[in-house]
């Protein structure tokens, strides 16, 4: 399995923006994407909405790249804590 990079969830609208996401399904303005807040947006409704809209693509490459990280220190704080977590007694 290929590893995701900061440019799979970097996305440029039809007005020339860019913004940061995960492509979920659908085409076009109707394209729904899992957002950096975790809701599901349709690309109008993400242009529409004006937050988390970057000019330049190096800059939501950056924000990608936070997203990256945060995800990948949550992942690891779960395991961390699966690790040491003693396991329930049956009985």
């Amino acid at each position: 399995m290929r590893r995701r990079t900061a440019d799979d969830f970097v996305h440029q609208l039809s007005n020339g923006t860019w913004f940061v996401g995960d492509y979920l399904r659908g085409q076009g303005v109707t394209a729904m994407y899992l957002c950096t807040d975790g809701h599901e947006r349709t690309a109008r409704a993400i242009s529409l909405g004006g937050a988390g809209l970057y000019r330049l693509k190096a800059s939501a490459k950056r924000a990608a790249q936070r997203w990256i990280e945060i995800a990948l220190d949550d992942i690891e704080a779960l395991r961390a804590q699966s690790v040491t977590r003693p396991k329930k007694r049956e009985g």
